[in-house]
């Protein structure tokens, strides 16, 4: 009984927390924070019930990766380009951390975490989105 109702709290948790305020010009922080530390205590109760103090740490840090990245390095979140790619290496990095943790533990976090993080940060050099704007090429392709 106490496992079915956490699970459909959780449930209800994350359909609150993937709604959107497409009105809002300026992202609000405090929601945010909220929509991360959400993600975080997700993770860490679903890590716990399914595999105890390991998935609880796994868990914590698949959710709060998910989280940040779902609140901060999408396009269309409204925060600046630096920010979106310093989300969207934190977030690899941490949902590396997570399975190198449920795969391997404290060596495998590290481990994950760099391959995480390394990996993010190519993809977040590679996009378009994110590098920053060059005004010297579109200048000359017009004379």
């Amino acid at each position: 009984m106490k496992k079915s109702l956490l699970i459909t709290l959780s449930a209800l948790l994350v359909f609150s927390l993937f709604l959107t305020n497409s009105y809002a010009a300026r992202p609000s922080k405090t929601r945010t924070a909220v929509k991360i530390g959400a993600g975080t205590a997700l993770g860490t109760g679903i890590g716990a019930l399914i595999g105890g103090k390991r998935g609880a740490a796994s868990g914590a840090l698949l959710g709060g990766g998910v989280a940040t990245g779902h609140s901060l390095a999408r396009r269309d979140s409204g925060y600046g380009r630096k920010t979106r790619a310093l989300a969207t290496v934190i977030t690899g990095s941490t949902v590396g951390a997570g399975v190198g943790t449920a795969v391997g533990g404290g060596k495998g976090a590290a481990i994950g975490a760099l391959v995480g993080g390394g990996g993010s940060t190519i993809y977040a050099l590679s996009r378009k989105d994110l590098r920053k704007p060059s005004y010297t090429s579109s200048y000359r392709a017009r004379r």
